[in-house]
């Protein structure tokens, strides 16, 4: 079965570290490589990787360039044929993650995706990928599984804040018209102290999305797809200000969110 690297970038997070060591290295699959790559902290990180040496295949402890730049090295170093990203604080869902995934990985898909467990609630990959998924969300990093050779051959863009990983699914699935597979499995604990998930909460993300899907997309694309979640929630909080009835409330939030999930999930 494919050999998977499974890659931890970490700086200045040394309890994420220590949780995610412990999943990574508790997995029973044998054919995988752990590497960890820290951009030199200074909180303890660097003992805790000595301490767990001869347990990691690599790992190095420098100042980087942040995020990308230290998940690239970590690509260059990778000598599997599938790479995950489990970074410090993300922790697989239980021991058997890689074991139940190896089998799937068969198939050689460019991307294999898996559930998340995010605030004790399971969410399930997405069955398809397209337009309205990728200009709206993207694949977790920590549950989806890379052909390696993708990303060897065109690493994560340097150049593009807080969300290249995204704009390397979006590059590789729409553009390059590349595979995917939706797992079943459930893969990962997702932290949501991330820097990513801090700014969607603040709703600073498009900030980063809208320049990245103008590098690839015409605005009239970019326009029949985007679906703008601020925009339909003014909406609906209109609507609900002209609804009665708890029946009816209940009744148009309903349809809503079916509205919703069908539409990114198109």
């Amino acid at each position: 079965m494919p050999k998977i690297s499974v890659i931890t970038v970490n700086y200045n997070n040394r309890e994420g570290l220590r949780a995610t060591l412990q999943s990574t290295l508790a997995q029973t699959y044998s054919d995988y490589e752990y590497i960890v790559i820290d951009g030199g902290s200074t909180d303890g990180s660097k003992t805790l990787l000595e301490d767990q040496a001869t347990r990691v295949d690599h790992w190095v402890s420098e100042p980087d360039g942040g995020i990308y730049p230290a998940m690239n090295k970590g690509i260059a170093i990778a000598s599997g044929e599938y790479l995950l990203f489990m970074n410090s604080g993300d922790t697989f869902y239980d021991v058997e993650v890689l074991e139940q995934v190896a089998p799937a990985l068969e198939r050689h898909r460019d991307f294999y995706t898996g559930g998340v467990c995010l605030d004790g609630k399971i969410r399930k990959a997405p069955t398809s990928v397209g337009p309205l998924f990728f200009f709206n969300q993207s694949l977790p990093h920590q549950s989806t599984f890379i052909r390696a050779e993708l990303l060897k051959a065109r690493p994560y863009r340097e150049d593009v804040p807080i969300v290249a990983d995204w704009e390397q699914q979006l590059y590789e699935l729409l553009v390059r018209d590349g595979t995917y597979e939706c797992l079943e499995t459930v893969i990962c604990n997702y932290d949501t102290t991330g820097i990513s998930s801090v700014c969607l909460a603040e709703g600073k993300l498009d900030n980063y999305v809208l320049p990245m899907l103008r590098d690839h997309f015409s605005e009239r694309m970019i326009a029949a797809h985007r679906f703008n979640v601020h925009d339909v929630r003014f909406k609906l909080r209109t609507l609900l200000e002209h609804v009665d009835s708890l029946r009816e409330r209940i009744c148009l939030l309903r349809y809503s969110l079916k509205l919703f999930f069908t539409a990114i999930h198109k």
